[in-house]
């Protein structure tokens, strides 16, 4: 299948496209990123799928399809991951369930979402692609993990929700990125349990 950057991803497409690699790949569930990708030789639907209102498992359950389970626990992956992160800074994480609003509470009161995204690669550069989902977080930080294709962290973006306000998606370049001012801001983390804790500030 001819899939390029360059064309306009209509949802009639993408749909299209996701039954081509079901059937080409003889699935009976959502295909999974890697697949889509392996199969079409190209990043451009699975880039689609992505910047689409629900991502991929909105369009898995609009299409009646199940979520090969390694998709649905990537994410918690990565929160444990972070989870981890923090604990061995002093904080006092607690990772919440499937539904919560937010992925992680520090110190019963700073909430946080964690968003993981690989390296799309496409003819006009490369970039990473988190979805927020929300015009307005339910979080007061997000913390963006960019994975190589080894599912390796390379960069972690520590971002208040306040700076994204309306964003449901975040675009970093491969080299570049107005974000990179976020670039491994763990000290964010500290002015905000200090601020919502009632602690004081020592800046």
């Amino acid at each position: 299948m001819g899939y390029t950057h360059g064309m306009k991803w209509s949802d009639d497409l993408i749909l299209d496209g996701v039954m081509k690699v079901k059937e080409g790949l003889k699935i009976d569930r959502m295909p999974t990123r890697s697949e889509c990708v392996k199969y079409t030789n190209s990043y451009a639907l699975s880039v689609a799928i992505s910047r689409r209102d629900g991502g991929w498992c909105g369009l898995a359950s609009e299409l009646g399809l199940r979520i090969k389970t390694s998709e649905t626990t990537t994410g918690k992956k990565y929160e444990k991951i972070i989870k981890e992160i923090l604990e061995n800074k002093g904080y006092e994480v607690s990772q919440m369930s499937q539904n919560f609003p937010y992925d992680l509470l520090v110190n019963d009161c700073l909430k946080i979402d964690v968003k993981s995204s690989h390296l799309y690669k496409g003819k006009e550069g490369n970039f990473y692609t988190f979805r927020t989902g929300k015009r307005y977080a339910t979080c007061d930080v997000y913390i963006l993990v960019a994975l190589d294709d080894l599912d390796k962290v390379v960069r972690t973006y520590i971002i208040p929700s306040s700076k994204v306000i309306k964003n449901t998606q975040l675009s970093m370049g491969e080299y570049s990125s107005k974000y990179d001012i976020y670039l491994d801001r763990w000290d964010i983390l500290t002015e905000y349990v200090n601020f919502l804790s009632g602690a004081p500030s020592w800046n």
